[in-house]
């Protein structure tokens, strides 16, 4: 009869979810009031007065499912529901590396473009007292290069709100998820019940909630006893997926539940991939055009080739993004680099390379009108050392201390900008 009654009771109606990170489950014994419309309702269900517990802001009933206090009780009570469940963490070993849904999950819900740029961090007064942790836990984030990072504001707007909340003896911390394409704004540290705490221990309860407010689950959910489907605080559905190229066991997971105080206290290796897959920085793709000069006033105008080279401009927001940039840049800097590298007709700056005498290599630059020095790149084929060396004549000589093959590549320098020639290469005695 009871499996019936939790069946009936997780298909009629919806039920709040919240990721809250304990070490122990804490019930206090209900005090009943006949005016709680929520107890009313549960009871209407068929379950008894005996088998449900205050929790604070919700009830827990028959151990497993729980009803928050301010819930929306359903006109139709036959209409089904989905996402329905609360998660509570509970005490527990580390997992097992050998556990197979241990693995980067996050819950189905993400920051979108826009708002994952800068996500602003209102410190509530009553968490000034763990400033450093608070700013230790942004860093950890913040120094992964990914699509997604946080700020602290002290007025104004904000997407999150950390404030301290007396979460009951066990209860560390607790976030909501992302709702809407914004990050989870409310998290919630029991900043008396972790202040006997380490200092690593206690920024890691607040790095891990963070985690929770833009969309990661417990690495460790399927072993701590959560459900794959759930739903927070204010009822966003929350799922655990695998996070695409992150799967396998980590142990070391910053996002473990029930590891309060004991947990591993910066991100893993796992986690870092894990944020990046999720909110991944993206790079340009290598774009090339042509442009004819403009600026000629005599002669035939050249077409100079122009490229801006992968990987010259990211983007937190999408490759679309990356890549308009980049064909920005070719727009505007293209033409530019046409009319001051090319000649109109005339003579292109070339070097020639000799090595007439023992160990040198001589470098013979014919110049156009307007260069005013050239740079000499020498690259050794066999070591990879590479030297420089300028000249403002024609002719410049680089000295090598053995045999071997060289290459050389040289940059004129004029009044308008810089002209790479192309390199050669040749063998030294």
């Amino acid at each position: 009869m009871k499996k019936n009654l939790k069946f009936y009771a997780l298909i009629l109606l919806s039920v709040i979810f919240i990721a809250s990170c304990k070490k122990t489950d804490q019930d206090t014994p209900l005090a009943e009031s006949k005016n709680d419309a929520v107890l009313s309702y549960i009871k209407s269900l068929g379950f008894s007065a005996n088998s449900i517990k205050d929790i604070g802001v919700e009830y827990l009933v028959d151990g497993d499912i729980t009803f928050a206090k301010n819930m929306e009780i359903p006109l139709n009570k036959s209409q089904k529901v989905e996402n329905n469940l609360i998660l509570t963490d509970r005490q527990m070993s580390l997992p097992s590396i050998n556990d197979h849904k241990i693995g980067q999950y996050y819950g189905g819900t993400l920051v979108n473009q826009t708002n994952r740029i800068n996500v602003r961090i209102m410190v509530d007064p009553s968490m000034n007292s763990m400033i450093n942790e608070i700013n230790s836990a942004i860093g950890q984030w913040n120094n992964e290069p990914s699509g997604i990072s946080f700020s602290i504001v002290s007025s104004g707007s904000y997407d999150i709100l950390i404030k301290d909340a007396n979460l009951g003896n066990g209860g560390c911390g607790r976030a909501r998820f992302p709702l809407n394409g914004k990050a989870g704004d409310l998290v919630e540290i029991n900043k008396s019940y972790i202040s006997g705490n380490s200092f690593d221990q206690r920024q890691r309860t607040i790095t891990h909630e963070l985690g929770h407010t833009i969309g990661f689950r417990h690495t460790n959910w399927s072993a701590n006893g959560e459900n794959q489907n759930d739903s927070d605080l204010i009822g966003t559905p929350v799922t655990a997926i695998d996070v695409p190229n992150a799967g396998g066991t980590d142990a070391n997971s910053l996002m473990n539940g029930s590891q309060c105080g004991i947990g591993a206290a910066y991100l893993s290796a796992k986690d870092k991939l894990a944020l990046i897959n999720l909110y991944p920085i993206f790079y340009n793709a290598a774009v090339s055009q042509n442009f004819t000069q403009t600026n000629c006033s005599t002669g035939t105008p050249d077409v100079v080739p122009f490229t801006i080279p992968a990987g010259t401009y990211s983007s937190k927001i999408s490759q679309a993004d990356a890549d308009q940039k980049a064909a920005n840049a070719l727009a505007s800097q293209g033409q530019a680099n046409a009319n001051y590298v090319g000649t109109c007709g005339g003579t292109k700056p070339k070097f020639t390379l000799s090595n007439s005498s023992y160990r040198t290599i001589t470098v013979n630059i014919i110049r156009p009108t307007g260069v005013n020095y050239f740079t000499i790149e020498l690259r050794n084929y066999q070591t990879g050392v590479v030297t420089y060396s300028t000249a403002t004549s024609s002719t410049g000589v680089v000295s090598v201390s053995s045999s071997g093959y060289y290459g050389i590549a040289v940059v004129v320098n004029t009044s308008q900008g810089s002209v790479s020639i192309p390199a050669e290469g040749i063998y030294v005695n």
